[in-house]
């Protein structure tokens, strides 16, 4: 305990092992901050001449176990159990001897998509991997296990690659078809459908109750299911089962023609602007000189956007437009050049111009109030911020027109409006 005294122990940035975990073994430190694990780092003191091998990292990443409630289980191996409170880590369950470690301190991070995990500090490494010694399961054990992931199978085979309303009708009718709870939920979609209609204006009062309807179906057929929770929140593949669920609803509701019938105008007006601005020079837009680049692969990847009809699956173009234009980048300036936000925001600004979507108002507003999304800490709550930003202020409210229109009269020249 004499450790508690040196502050210096307590220092992440100079721990071994916290180096070693986000630059050698940064795999697992990326999976650990995705999917909200625990790590405990022992102190400086506790790993000397101790080699840092992928084994002794995973043993001291954590997750919470899918047995047994309010136990925590290793990433190497899962029969190892753990209990976790505020003070102390108690090895109880497969190790070779009961061991109670300290927490000195706890550290608090936060991923790409905001959402907290923890580093604790304690006082000794767990139990050595050569000393690691498992108690053979029960046969109840071993029969809820093999049963836990043969439905896990089952679900990742089932899960559609591409979310579409298709696939998502598909995916949900055959892994409930013999719910009764979800043949009701059905009747209740079709009534909500058949009594609420949707009117001009109105949409956000309309999202309102589009999202209560997802709420009560993501309660009703996730939460309670421990293998559907298992996926959840924070895996692609959890992500992944959301979006079927999310794009089923509105696929079901199907709104888009609607909101195309609605916004004629506000379309019009936008087909308008982006004709005119095609010739729009690279830099009126803000793109930076060494940002310049060939964006066909991106552009052609954005049209895919016309394909479909549900907010879900068009945040979902967006998203995956977004990854093609890092990877361009990557490709021609190398992986030190990252794309900021700043250098985005004008890059597919040009990218939705030259993609000359139609019914481009309609997208904004299907976006901005048929997501289902928290857009506070989701990872598409930006995507879908600048969507609208550059839709509806850029665009629709002529500002990047003016901008252009106000460098062409400084130099002597005028831009005519094409109607």
């Amino acid at each position: 305990m004499s450790y508690v005294n040196d502050l210096s122990s307590l220092t992440l940035e100079t721990n071994p092992m916290f180096q070693s975990l986000k630059s050698k073994f940064k795999m697992i430190y990326d999976d650990v901050s995705k999917n909200l694990y625990t790590i405990c780092i022992p102190i400086p003191a506790a790993l000397e001449n101790l080699k840092l091998t992928r084994d002794f990292i995973q043993l001291h990443s954590l997750r919470e176990s899918p047995f047994y409630k309010g136990e925590y289980v290793t990433l190497l191996d899962e029969d190892l159990g753990l209990i976790v409170d505020r003070l102390f880590i108690t090895l109880h369950r497969g190790w070779k001897e009961r061991q109670t470690v300290q927490i000195l301190h706890t550290e608090v991070f936060y991923n790409e998509e905001y959402k907290p995990f923890y580093v604790h500090v304690v006082t000794a490494q767990f139990s050595s991997v050569g000393s690691l010694k498992s108690r053979p399961p029960t046969e109840k054990q071993i029969m809820q296990r093999k049963t836990f992931q043969k439905a896990k199978l089952r679900i990742t085979q089932m899960i559609p690659n591409r979310v579409t309303v298709e696939s998502s009708r598909k995916f949900w009718s055959e892994l409930l078809k013999e719910d009764k709870k979800w043949a009701k939920f059905n009747e209740k979609l079709k009534t909500f459908k058949n009594c609420y209609v949707l009117t001009k204006k109105f949409e956000k009062h309309a999202s309102v109750r589009v999202q209560q309807l997802f709420t009560a179906a993501d309660t009703n057929f996730i939460e309670p299911d421990v293998v559907l929770r298992g996926f959840l929140p924070r895996s692609h593949l959890g992500r992944r089962i959301r979006n079927t669920l999310r794009v089923y609803i509105l696929g079901e509701l199907n709104y888009w023609p609607k909101l195309v019938e609605f916004y004629q105008k506000e379309n019009g007006i936008c087909e308008s602007q982006i004709n005119t601005l095609q010739s729009v020079p690279t830099g009126i837009i803000g793109i930076a000189e060494h940002f310049v680049l060939d964006f066909k692969k991106a552009i052609k990847m954005l049209k895919k956007i016309t394909r479909v009809d549900t907010a879900m699956e068009k945040i979902l173009v967006i998203d995956t437009t977004i990854m093609s234009l890092s990877e361009i980048i990557e490709e021609k300036l190398g992986s030190g050049f990252s794309l900021a936000t700043d250098d985005l925001i004008p890059i597919f600004t040009f990218i939705l111009i030259k993609a000359k979507i139609p019914h481009l108002y309609s997208t904004a507003i299907m976006i901005e109030h048929f997501n289902l999304c928290n857009t506070t800490s989701s990872k598409y709550g930006f995507e879908i911020t600048l969507i609208d930003s550059i839709i509806k202020n850029l665009i629709f409210e002529k500002k990047l027109f003016n901008l252009w229109q106000k460098s062409l009269n400084e130099k002597g020249s005028k831009l005519i409006e094409l109607k």
